[in-house]
């Protein structure tokens, strides 16, 4: 497993981490329960303003449209 510290450097802000899985390609980004709507960067807007904060990857490629 490789951790991956997600940061917001136009806010300087740590938005949260990720964790990725080599050996099943898989990963799961923690955002930091601080964030909302507003601090989010635009990928993770509508997951915080229903607060889920944990998100799978099958979570993301829906949310961008990627089939």
């Amino acid at each position: 497993m490789r951790v991956y510290e997600i940061y917001d450097e136009d806010n300087q802000i740590d938005i949260g981490i990720l964790l990725y899985y080599k050996k099943n390609k898989l990963y799961i980004i923690e955002l930091r329960t601080e964030l909302d709507e507003w601090t989010a960067p635009l990928l993770f807007t509508s997951f915080v303003k229903k607060g889920i904060y944990t998100i799978p990857r099958d979570a993301l490629r829906d949310a961008a449209g990627i089939m």
